[in-house]
């Protein structure tokens, strides 16, 4: 949760941030955060930066698992960023079986893009 609180604060103020590569590392000794909602909701619940809205064009998220939270950010930026051009997903799993379906997951968020022109790729971890 402590990630998706500094992500929040780097849109907020960012606000002509264009590009961003969002490195995901699972972390076992972050602290709880207490919200006054569901952390599940965290996407929705916050405001609507102008980084986002406005300007950003280009999204990398490394490491995607597709946990809920990943999955919530992914298509909150999707459907929020109207400038957006390109989001990459680089999938992370351990067997092809899971990258086979992180990579349906992945792509069944395209289906609510704001933007129609935006190029959406998913490959797999070897980088």
């Amino acid at each position: 949760m402590e990630d998706a609180i500094l992500l929040s604060l780097i849109f907020r103020s960012s606000v002509h941030l264009q590009d961003i590569d969002i490195i995901n590392r699972a972390r076992s000794n972050s602290r709880n955060v207490q919200l006054p909602y569901d952390e599940s909701m965290f996407w929705e619940k916050t405001e609507l930066f102008d980084s986002i809205k406005h300007h950003l064009r280009v999204v990398w998220i490394r490491g995607f698992a597709g946990r809920e939270r990943e999955m919530r950010l992914a298509s909150h930026l999707i459907q929020n960023a109207t400038m957006l051009e390109k989001i990459v997903i680089q999938l992370f799993g351990t067997r092809s079986t899971d990258h086979e379906d992180l990579a349906i997951s992945a792509k069944g968020l395209l289906k609510c893009c704001c933007n129609p022109e935006t190029a959406f790729h998913v490959y797999n971890r070897g980088w």
